[in-house]
């Protein structure tokens, strides 16, 4: 999964990088409670 986002983020400011990790991130969870809740 990591490397697909590094895909998605060619800058490394590491800021950034990490707040687009945290979205990323929740986007999964939400995906996966959508999927156990079906």
């Amino acid at each position: 999964i990591i490397r697909i986002l590094e895909s998605f983020v060619p800058y490394h400011d590491d800021l950034q990088y990490k707040v687009e990790l945290d979205k990323a991130n929740q986007k999964l969870q939400t995906v996966k409670k959508q999927l156990k809740s079906v």
